[in-house]
């Protein structure tokens, strides 16, 4: 099958800058890993898939893509990073994981059994025959994330609205040639974020050196949360994951902010039940 749609599919893999001899090698590895009667549990890291097919992540990222698009493949569930909450519960338990997998499931598309003159029930025989046409109209199997891009919604204008013309600017009080006052622009940083950064400066020597100004878009969601962070729970939360992490502060970073935002980059600002 794979290589009837690697012949068919070739525009998908070219809009997709991938090989048709490398699609096959990827996606026979991800079939490896699938249930050999449903297609179903496919559940490879892109790391071993590197180490199977003999390519590079971002390879595997494109082939993913364009199996996606040809119906080959159904995202069940995207992978994705844990939060930290869920890294510290892995870690309690003994895991070293940081994430999830993606879950796909394979399966021969109705354009393809077309185009191979496959019967129906030899292309889906985990399906009865009142349930065929309905499941492989959509695909198999009949759910997932979508590949198809949403069709554009066209507003109905009238022609009242079209024809109806802008008002003429007002005349300039000012006398000619006078400069205009130039606007000020008002505080880039929420002043919260500024005042969480200066506290936050006074606990953590790291940070003591730098504007509180270079601090505070990162900690803007922290002083904005619907219960906004103090510099006491925001220190406790940072030494949680210095802990988990295994490392120490830095006496002198060389992008303090850059150095903030990864130690924060997990952390949920919604909830201070992990500091």
């Amino acid at each position: 099958m794979l290589p009837a749609a690697a012949s068919q599919g070739w525009r998908v893999l070219r809009s997709h800058h991938i090989a048709p001899d490398t699609f096959i090698r990827i996606m026979a590895a991800h079939a490896q890993h699938a249930d050999d009667d449903t297609g179903r549990g496919c559940i490879p890291t892109v790391e071993h898939l590197q180490e199977l097919a003999r390519c590079s992540e971002r390879t595997v990222q494109r082939a993913r893509a364009a199996a996606r698009e040809l119906g080959i493949a159904v995202e069940v569930f995207r992978g994705r990073h844990l939060t930290l909450d869920e890294r510290i519960e892995a870690y309690d338990a003994g895991q070293t994981h940081r994430g999830w997998a993606s879950v796909y499931a394979l399966g021969c598309p109705r354009w393809l059994v077309g185009r191979l003159d496959l019967p129906l029930a030899a292309a889906y025989p985990q399906l009865n025959g009142s349930s065929v046409d309905s499941a492989v109209e959509s695909g198999t199997p009949p759910i997932g994330r979508s590949t198809k891009d949403p069709e554009p919604q066209v507003e109905n204008y009238c022609s009242a609205n079209n024809a109806e013309q802008r008002a003429p600017r007002a005349a300039s009080t000012e006398p000619h040639g006078h400069p205009r006052t130039p606007r000020r622009r008002g505080g880039r940083f929420n002043p919260a974020a500024m005042a969480l950064a200066q506290a936050l400066q006074r606990r953590i020597r790291t940070f003591a050196g730098v504007h509180p100004a270079r601090l505070a878009p990162t900690l803007t969601r922290f002083a904005t949360a619907p219960e906004p962070w103090t510099a006491a729970e925001l220190h406790d939360v940072l030494e949680q994951v210095l802990r988990m992490q295994g490392w120490s502060w830095l006496s002198a970073p060389q992008h303090p902010p850059a150095y903030l935002a990864r130690l924060l980059r997990d952390v949920e600002h919604i909830d201070q039940s992990g500091a």
